[in-house]
């Protein structure tokens, strides 16, 4: 009889053992269904004030601010979701509470290049500085050189941005915040500037032939706009220079390197075939008996 209540106790213990297992299982996937819920309500719920918000004003100051506002929010519902949790499984909310103000005492010294870079970001979506897909020079001097390409991501420590040559650079927003910051994409206008040299040679009508000919290639360029300037500049050491100054429609650096591309080689087909030389360096040397 004995030997029987024991096999039957280890039995009830065993299946209770395994329905408590089981219980523990279903509700971490039930918290982790809830937990997916909430984060994926926080995006329907954000995507719908962005959409929103576009509808009204596509360079709202507001939109700029969606990113952020949508990772904090699912931080902050991460949490307390945790902690109520927690709670529910017997931990003692105050205590963790208490140990989270002592810790973040530390954990502010610790992170304080972290705090900087948060608030560098929500500096710079104030200030409107650049967004995603911008052309921008940053003064952040890496190698010797600015930073310096397309913006690729802004997050909330710091900006990806890609070079011509496809480097991608990471560079913390703290250090853009206190730096200068060139959008190339948000200017109005480019100048194009360029100095061209003509021999000594040149008579007085091929120098006006020369301007007239840069005139005509720049008002027949779509890119070039009406503010243009072409003048007989200066009388250097060896050459007559001509400086060409045009507004060109606001484009990224590789778009402004094929336009001049084009502009000058147009200048230089017309210069010659109509016998127009260009200077080089050269030194006259008399010699006296």
């Amino acid at each position: 009889m004995e030997q029987y209540l024991m096999a039957k106790t280890a039995g009830l213990v065993s299946h209770n053992a395994i329905k408590s297992i089981l219980y523990t299982i279903l509700n971490f996937v039930i918290y982790c269904f809830l937990m997916w819920l909430g984060l994926t309500l926080i995006d329907k719920f954000i995507d719908k004030i962005t959409a929103a918000l576009k509808k009204r004003d596509t360079e709202s100051l507001l939109l700029r601010f969606m990113p952020l506002l949508r990772k904090t929010a699912k931080i902050a519902f991460g949490l307390v979701f945790t902690v109520a949790v927690l709670q529910l499984y017997g931990f003692s909310v105050s205590t963790l509470v208490a140990g989270i103000g002592v810790g973040g005492v530390v954990f502010g010294l610790a992170a304080q290049k972290t705090i900087i870079n948060i608030f560098g970001s929500v500096s710079l979506i104030i200030d409107n500085a650049y967004k995603v897909g911008d052309y921008i020079c940053v003064s952040y001097s890496l190698d010797g050189k600015d930073v310096e390409g397309y913006v690729e991501d802004i997050t909330l420590r710091s900006t990806k941005i890609r070079s011509l040559e496809g480097t991608m650079y990471n560079v913390p927003n703290g250090n853009i915040s206190e730096g200068v910051v060139k959008n190339y994409t948000q200017m109005k206008k480019r100048l194009f500037k360029e100095k061209i040299n003509l021999t000594y040679s040149t008579t007085t009508e091929k120098i006006e032939q020369a301007k007239a000919i840069c005139v005509e290639v720049l008002t027949s360029h779509p890119e070039v706009l009406g503010n243009y300037n072409v003048n007989l500049c200066s009388l250097s050491s060896y050459s007559v220079d001509i400086q060409i100054l045009a507004d060109m429609k606001p484009m990224g650096l590789a778009q402004l390197y094929k336009v001049k591309n084009d502009i000058l080689m147009d200048i230089f087909k017309r210069f010659n075939e109509n016998g127009i030389d260009f200077a080089f360096p050269t030194q006259t040397i008399e010699l006296k008996q």
